[in-house]
């Protein structure tokens, strides 16, 4: 894991591919590391949720949601990297 992922805002989080992959998918590496990481880091356990919601309403479609919480810049490139790491999984 990452040792910065300590520092990351919500934002930055949704934004790395890894996250992303735990929050969309339900492959055991991610699953295992992140579950891991959040436990050991209960301090950052605001930004993770936040983080998982952002990538959750961009998923979903809600884009009313998203736009209160994301600039557009941000929530395009969120929603281009869920969709990379979906067809990762696919493969």
């Amino acid at each position: 894991m990452n040792p910065d992922y300590v520092h990351y805002s919500a934002i930055e989080l949704a934004l790395d591919d890894s996250f992303i992959s735990f929050v969309i998918s339900d492959n055991e590496r991610y699953q295992h590391a992140w579950n891991k990481w959040i436990t050991d880091h209960p301090h950052q356990k605001r930004e993770v949720d936040e983080a998982i919601a952002m990538i959750q309403a961009i998923q979903s479609g809600l884009v009313n949601y998203s736009n209160v919480v994301l600039p557009i810049e941000v929530e395009n490139t969120l929603l281009q990297k869920i969709q990379y790491c979906i067809q990762q999984q696919t493969q």
